[in-house]
């Protein structure tokens, strides 16, 4: 990749230059779905908590809850009770009149609750954390009873993920446009950074956390004497510091603690920053003083404080200080909030014009100063940086922005469009070709064996796995044995054809060991599961006793993440490229995508996975009888291999767990807007309970379509009995359909999933079984019926979920350990962004 070469020769370029952003930019624009504001008599008052930060969010998702649930947002009371001890209003920091004008479609903001409701009795809430659109949507019974709902807590109150598009744009909208900083804030921050740039050129600033309170808070005490770690102590019992007694060795090894100034010097200089490089230190006063410093400034002498950018300025800040300061040391020390949390290295004469707006506030507007002048540092820092999405359209290539943007007009007038279009896919397309840093495999004496594992779609990733294996070990590759024990009993092998030819050139491909090597003996290993580069290299020792490893079990065997670009890359060569089907399966795959495109058009690929083994699996039974359920229950307990034998069907059910019935994914289908004539091909094996199981969803939809009426008896002779020939007969529709959708998460789905994004991000929707659970259950309890509106609530929730381009998503929130790897998006469910690029790169032929 053209990008690697020039930061692998371009120290400078790699110390400086942001990272790639493959034509990213900013959009906070509302969608065409998006509903504005609708002035009601309905209010509600906000008490922010915490820092200038937590504020500044909480006050963020406070604007979207009010839009959610159609309420007028008074200005916001910032938090007096917090550590610093901080007076300051909103008009104080913010720009109170831009805040309110910048938000006019999105909430009706003002100053301060009306006379006429003033004295009306309030509804006092601790909304929930992370709460969902849903649960505010919920909330709004509330105004049955109050007009005025105070809400106690405002940080973290709205979810991360899974929220409407257009949430999720306001509060960006809120938080990057409307919450702007006061004139006089705004003002200095922007003098004071140009000031820095003319002057340094580029610098990195440094938000150096290692003040008083931060230490105490987290109970970090590593490098400090004994008399310093005893009133960082004294101050951690600080009432609403919930964590009193600390380990504080615990909390450095888990990474809880700040980095020391010295600490941060010795990690800037591993980096490679020269000892020329500027840093302006974002931070109050740091715990210790100038000596704490010393061992950072020996390593960058150029660091740069505020009073050192500008003495005029900041006088008043001083003066201020030492004003303050006499008023809390004429009261008794309580550690109620630190004595000194603010100290300058300078002073000089009070500014008057700086006296005049400052001379109201002591130490804490300081602070606020400090939090508000640290954001302007770290965003301008950034090259480039636009605050209108015309000026950054306007940026873009003119024929991108247009077609865009008349995609966009379309799709919204066009529900024919919407339901068949491709997401828009922002120029990026298949990369897979090695960085000039790759090292073509060398031929060797030492040779892998491989047992792959589980059905098809295991089997081919896993497989993929264990040519990047084979590469990393510098070994020989014997074309894997297929799994003939799981249980479909597939008696099928591996024909070599093209993935020779193309696994050829990265790792040497045998179809069996040579006979010189056959009888010696064999290193058995199970490797470990999401295993990296490092583990592998490790394992290379094993050379030094054995000339063969033969490995028992093929799947997950390599991490999804923090892998070396060129390892990723090859794995999407071999399972995109190098693993393809045999003749006889390619050719009537092809062939049935032909039938199906000219007698249909375009039509839906089904994943109806409502076969037998999977319900016994997972143990779903909803809308089973007695009898079937029984059956499945002896079928589990039955099969070894099935770990968990004791399932709750309905709490697998109600968590999403289960696969959709053949009738829920008619009313889903339905609910999103396809219409009666949709033609849908059913890759699948046989549907439990047969043809009767298939009526509801016939009924909606009757063009349903199967292997059997596409191909001849004289075309499927060779399929009959052999299940994993049939499941890639599937796998080629499915990825050549022009919409896919699952109806359960396995390794088909994720793998077509993936293949589909490898290839212009086609539309795949992914259904939100748990939140379609609730929808279906309040159907069949009469609570709701199939109409529009149940409609309007499929769509939303799906909106998000019809394969547009995203990077893989990590581990979920609060799992440590290897359980995390299992949480995380499988790397062929999204192979973005390793093998998936920019259309400003180089095309591949």
């Amino acid at each position: 990749m053209k990008i690697c070469r020039k930061t692998g020769e371009d120290l400078d370029s790699q110390l400086w230059t942001p990272p790639f952003s493959y034509g990213l930019h900013p959009c906070v624009k509302p969608s065409s779905r998006y509903k504005e504001f609708i002035e009601s008599d309905r209010y509600i008052t906000v008490r922010s908590n915490g820092g200038l930060n937590q504020m500044r969010t909480g006050i963020a998702d406070m604007v979207a809850v009010a839009h959610i649930m159609n309420a007028t947002l008074v200005i916001p009371e910032l938090d007096k009770r917090s550590f610093w001890r901080d007076s300051s209003v909103f008009s104080d920091i913010f720009d109170e009149e831009h805040f309110i004008k910048s938000l006019g479609r999105d909430v009706k903001v003002i100053k301060k609750l009306p006379k006429e409701v003033e004295s009306l009795p309030r509804a006092r809430k601790h909304f929930t954390s992370w709460a969902s659109v849903g649960y505010y949507e919920e909330m709004t019974h509330l105004w049955k009873e109050y007009k005025v709902i105070h809400v106690a807590k405002s940080d973290s109150r709205l979810a991360n993920n899974d929220l409407p598009i257009d949430i999720q744009r306001l509060r960006c909208r809120v938080l990057y446009r409307g919450l702007r900083f006061s004139p006089p804030i705004e003002t200095l921050g922007q003098k004071l950074v140009e000031r820095l740039k003319s002057r340094a050129g580029r610098f990195i600033a440094l938000h150096l956390r290692y003040e008083k309170d931060m230490l105490a808070f987290t109970g970090c005490t590593y490098g400090l004497t004994d008399a310093e770690s005893e009133e960082l102590r004294v101050i951690g019992e600080y009432k609403p510091w919930k964590i009193k007694s600390i380990n504080s060795t615990e909390q450095r090894v888990e990474g809880l603690c700040p980095l020391t100034p010295k600490e941060v010097g010795i990690f800037l200089k591993g980096l490679g920053y020269p000892e020329s490089t500027v840093i302006y230190i974002a931070a109050g006063e740091i715990y210790g003083g100038d000596d704490r410093l010393l061992d950072l400034k020996s390593r960058f002498p150029n660091l740069v404080f505020k009073p050192i950018l500008s003495q005029n300025s900041f006088t008043s800040f001083h003066a201020l200080k030492r004003r303050s300061k006499r008023c809390v040391l004429n009261k008794e020390y309580r550690y109620d909030h630190p004595r000194e949390m603010v100290k300058h290295r300078s002073s000089s004469r009070l500014s008057s014009s700086s006296a005049r707006f400052f001379s109201r506030k002591a130490v804490p507007l300081y602070l606020i100063f400090i939090f508000a002048f640290t954001i302007w540092i770290l965003v301008f820092t950034s090259r480039n940086i636009q605050t209108d999405d015309q000026t950054q359209d306007h940026q873009q290539n003119h024929q991108h922005r247009d077609s865009r943007k008349n995609l966009q007009k379309k799709r919204s007038e066009d529900l024919d469009s919407q339901l068949w279009t491709p997401p828009f896919s922002y120029g990026l397309h298949p990369c897979v070709k090695p960085s000039s840093r790759y090292k073509e495999f060398i031929e060797s004496d030492r040779y892998i064996t491989v047992r792959s594992n589980g059905g098809l779609n295991q089997m081919r990733t896993g497989i993929a796995d264990m040519v990047a294996v084979a590469h990393i070990m510098n070994a020989t590759l014997v074309i894997p044995e297929l799994d003939k024990r799981s249980f479909w009993r597939d008696s099928r092998y591996f024909r070599r054809g093209a993935f020779h030819q193309v696994s050829g050139e990265r790792c040497e491909g045998y179809q069996k060991l040579p006979k010189e090597v056959e009888s010696l003996p064999r290193a058995r290993k199970h490797f470990t599961s999401w295993a990296s580069v490092g583990y592998y290299e490790e394992m290379t020792h094993l050379w030094k006793e054995y000339k063969v490893i033969h490995v028992a079990k093929s799947d997950s065997r390599l991490a999804n993440n923090d892998l070396p670009i060129d390892i990723q890359r090859l794995r999407c060569r071999v399972l995109y490229r190098g693993l393809r089907f045999s003749p006889p399966i390619e050719t009537l795959g092809q062939k049935l995508v032909e039938r199906l495109k000219s007698r249909a058009g375009r039509f839906i690929a089904l994943h109806l996975r409502y076969e037998k083994d999977m319900l016994a699996f997972t143990g779903c039974t909803y809308g089973l009888t007695d009898a079937e359920s029984e059956e499945l229950r002896v079928m589990r307990e039955s099969t070894s291999h099935w770990k968990i034998k004791s399932i709750n069907s309905t709490e697998q059910r109600v968590e999403g767990l289960c696969p959709l019935t053949p009738k829920e994914v008619g009313i889903f289908l339905k609910g999103l807007g396809y219409p009666e004539s949709t033609v849908i091909y059913i890759a699948a094996g046989e549907i439990y309970g047969g043809d009767d199981r298939l009526l509801d969803l016939k009924s909606r939809f009757p063009n349903l379509v199967f292997k059997e009426t596409l191909a001849g008896e004289e075309e499927l002779e060779g399929f009959t009995g052999h299940a994993t020939k049939t499941a890639a007969l599937d796998y080629i529709i499915s990825v050549e359909s022009d919409v896919f959708v699952p109806s359960h998460s396995g390794n088909m789905a994720r793998a077509v999933e993936g293949h589909r994004r490898f290839l212009g991000h086609r539309r795949t929707i992914t259904p939100d079984r748990k939140g379609l659970v609730k929808l279906f259950d309040k159907v069949e309890r009469g609570q709701m019926k199939e109409g529009a509106k149940f409609s309007n609530l499929v769509k939303a929730m799906h909106q998000d979920r019809q394969g547009a381009p995203r990077r893989r998503k990590g581990p979920a929130q609060g799992i440590k350990g290897r359980a995390r790897f299992r949480t995380e998006e499988a790397f062929y469910e999204n192979p973005y962004p390793e093998c998936i690029c920019s259309s400003k790169e180089h095309k591949e032929p």
